[in-house]
């Protein structure tokens, strides 16, 4: 398998499967839901780590839906439609992780560098690695952390995290102007990474019409 068929697709092609992903959506009935969500699945055996993170994801929105469900059933909810609501929240969910979960940085850098011409621009693009790499971060540092399932564990795990994320923001600062800096160096691209991404994206706008 090639994972950089997934990872080194234009940015303008990932955001165009992403918007057509969310967007659709909200009209899906069960049987698209269903169609599309195996399509993601299907291509997403391209790169296998794109499921740990999906199961990652899954396993923070528990809670979620273990909360939903529980409000569902006392107000009398139609099982249907409860149902669809769920399918819709994972599909997003799975959209998501398939169009940001794996992507080449520093592709995506350089597809983006007419940003960094105004101020405006730069400062969006250090604005959106600082979050990224203070999430990476901050989930690492939650993982390493040893504490049990409780509440209160939880929080003070949550806590600790942002301390210690905290100290490292001189260190993530110089990591985000240094990829700033490198934005304007070519990365060596899988050519038809992005002739799988239009097919991918002809796949899915036909099932949303199926």
């Amino acid at each position: 398998m090639k994972p950089e068929l997934i990872r080194q697709q234009h940015l303008a092609l990932k955001t165009g499967i992403f918007i057509t992903g969310i967007a659709s959506a909200f009209e899906l009935n069960t049987r698209q839901l269903a169609y599309q969500s195996s399509l993601y699945l299907l291509f997403m055996l391209l790169d296998k780590s794109l499921y740990s993170k999906l199961l990652f994801a899954l396993r923070k929105l528990l809670i979620f839906f273990t909360g939903y469900w529980l409000f569902a059933t006392l107000f009398g909810q139609d099982f249907p439609d409860a149902l669809l609501f769920s399918g819709r929240i994972l599909y997003l969910l799975l959209v998501m992780v398939f169009c940001w979960a794996a992507v080449d940085k520093k592709l995506l850098l350089y597809q983006s560098r007419f940003c960094l011409l105004s101020k405006m621009g730069k400062r969006l693009i250090s604005f959106i690695l600082n979050t990224f790499y203070f999430l990476k971060e901050y989930l690492s540092a939650f993982r390493n952390l040893e504490g049990s399932a409780e509440l209160s564990s939880i929080v003070d795990k949550a806590l600790q995290a942002g301390a210690a994320v905290h100290q490292k923001s001189d260190a993530i600062n110089a990591k985000t102007e240094a990829a700033i800096a490198e934005a304007t160096a070519a990365p060596d691209t899988n050519k038809h990474a992005n002739a799988l991404g239009l097919g991918f994206l002809s796949l899915l706008v036909l099932l949303s019409n199926v």
